[in-house]
Formats: C-alpha cells, sequence, structure tokens
C-alpha cells in the first residue's frame, strides 16, 4: 500500500497518503504509529499544510507515553 501512495503523490495526488495516514491514525494502535508518522507529516508538507504536520509529529510523540491525561485538573464541561 505505501507503494501505491508513493505512486499517488508522485502524480499529485495526496490525498490518498492523507486518507491512509488518517485511518491509521485513528485506528490508534502504537503498530501503526511509524507508519501513520510517516505518511502525515508527508501529506500534509505536500499538501502546503506544514503547521498540521507539526502537530500530528508532537501529538504521536506524546500518545506513546503512559496515562496522558490532557483534562486532568479541567472541570467538566456539560
Amino acid at each position: 500500500m505505501m507503494t501505491f501512495v508513493q505512486f499517488a503523490n508522485d502524480e499529485c495526488d495526496y490525498g490518498m497518503g492523507l486518507e491512509l495516514g488518517m485511518d491509521l491514525f485513528c485506528y490508534g494502535s502504537h503498530y501503526f504509529h511509524k507508519v501513520a508518522g510517516q505518511l502525515l507529516p508527508l501529506a500534509y508538507n505536500l499538501l502546503k499544510r506544514d503547521l498540521f504536520a507539526k502537530i500530528i509529529e508532537d501529538h504521536l510523540a506524546s500518545r506513546s507515553e503512559e496515562d496522558i491525561d490532557q483534562l486532568a485538573g479541567e472541570p467538566a464541561v456539560l
């Protein structure tokens, strides 16, 4: 599948890499972090959305940490 994404990128069809990367990212398995970390930043950079590439790189770097609770201490919103 990665080969097909590379072919698509060569043909300026950057959405294929973005879609596969998002599917793997949303699945959430740590087995796919490396592949999602390759596909998504490349797709975002090719689409001229560099900030999204940085966000996904930072998120994947902290996603593997244990017991990360970004809402700890925040009041519940109803």
